[in-house]
């Protein structure tokens, strides 16, 4: 069965977001927090 043009978009739309997610995670894992838990907190180490 072959896909149709909308279902190979779902895939790949969901495959980014869980690239995105796994981004996320790591970043949060490398920091020691999650990316909103503070968000005065700015990854280019600069202070607002």
């Amino acid at each position: 069965m072959s896909e149709t043009p909308g279902s190979e978009a779902v895939r790949a739309l969901r495959a980014m977001i869980l690239a995105g997610e796994r981004y996320r995670q790591a970043l949060a894992d490398q920091y020691g927090l999650g990316i909103t838990e503070n968000p005065g907190h700015q990854l280019s180490g600069r202070q607002r």
